[in-house]
């Protein structure tokens, strides 16, 4: 019997862009539902042409008694897996639930996929990272929680099992009284929560890499709409940007902006086609901004200012809700 699966696309925003990345998701898909799942925690989403979309509001992340944790911007950033769970608790039907963020791109059949995981019996499609965990940013701060064998994934395309997502809301649900009382120190990213508690409650996962190739699948760098065509048999892509987007992720990441400058380097090439007063532009305020990072960090060392992830600490994260209901008060 096949499979019935609901596809989640995530965006915070609509566009032509989003449009046609919907459009392209929707000639992959065949038995399954698209639903569009919009952010909502900061802004009502704009029309949306499609006949199932589903906005995510802090009302529906309290419903859910998930705690509210970020480090900084949304709350659906630092906890990309929160959406998922307002889905499921709405559309509670699915053997299986796809989750694609605005992004990403699937270039073969949804359903021969589905099959292949029912077949295999798979509660957790993602993408291991290419490097070691111990090498991942937040590595350290999750030790306490996962071990030093913890597992770290990205999850911009994933699919999950009907009992995956049970599992994982109940965990979230649970950790969010912890973190609350205390008994929970930091509250873990979604790309270390996400593979551990899956591996911890001995389901079953798998990588991107068994159903197919994901040469050009990674957080970074971007790959540019038009270059699609151009992929061949790459089943996995992200992340896919177009226009100025596109152009702000490249230099954002790049560790040296003065690639962008010298003619004949592979970043110079990329940017080539596009306004060079745009790309002047945005050097600009990269180089501003990483200049302010650095100044900020100084200060968070000699404690005049406070971490950038101090939210996500139990002990900074309650000193901060008091500080605010004070000044509310």
């Amino acid at each position: 019997m096949s499979q019935s699966y609901a596809v989640l696309f995530k965006t915070h925003f609509w566009d032509d862009f989003t449009r046609r990345q919907l459009d392209r998701l929707k000639a992959v898909v065949g038995r399954g539902d698209i639903y569009v799942l919009v952010d909502e925690t900061f802004q009502p989403a704009p029309p949306i042409a499609h006949d199932h979309v589903l906005g995510v509001t802090r009302q529906d992340i309290e419903t859910l008694q998930l705690a509210p944790i970020t480090t900084h911007g949304s709350i659906l950033w630092y906890n990309i897996d929160y959406p998922h769970y307002v889905a499921f608790s709405k559309l509670p039907a699915y053997d299986y639930y796809v989750t694609i963020e605005f992004d990403a791109n699937i270039r073969q059949s949804l359903d021969t996929l589905i099959d292949a995981l029912a077949r295999d019996e798979v509660d957790y499609l993602g993408f291991p990272i290419r490097k070691r965990a111990s090498e991942w940013p937040w590595y350290s701060a999750h030790l306490d929680i996962y071990g030093p064998d913890m597992l770290v994934a990205l999850s911009c395309f994933a699919v999950f099992s009907h009992r995956a997502l049970a599992l994982l809301l109940a965990r979230r649900q649970v950790m969010s009284k912890a973190f609350a009382a205390g008994r929970l120190s930091f509250w873990p990213n979604n790309e270390a929560f996400l593979p551990n508690e899956i591996r911890n409650a001995r389901l079953h996962m798998e990588a991107l890499a068994t159903y197919g190739p994901d040469k050009h699948y990674d957080w970074w760098p971007p790959l540019e709409e038009s270059a699609l065509d151009g992929l061949g048999e790459q089943m996995f892509v992200h992340p896919v940007l177009h226009g100025t987007r596109f152009v702000r992720s490249l230099i954002h990441h790049e560790p040296n902006l003065k690639s962008f400058l010298k003619v004949g380097t592979a970043n110079h090439e990329k940017l080539k086609h596009f306004d060079p007063q745009l790309v002047t532009s945005l050097l600009r305020a990269e180089s501003s901004r990483r200049w302010r990072d650095r100044f900020s960090r100084l200060l968070q060392r000699v404690r005049l200012q406070r971490k950038w992830d101090s939210n996500a600490h139990a002990k900074s994260a309650r000193v901060a809700q008091a500080e605010s209901l004070h000044n509310s008060g």
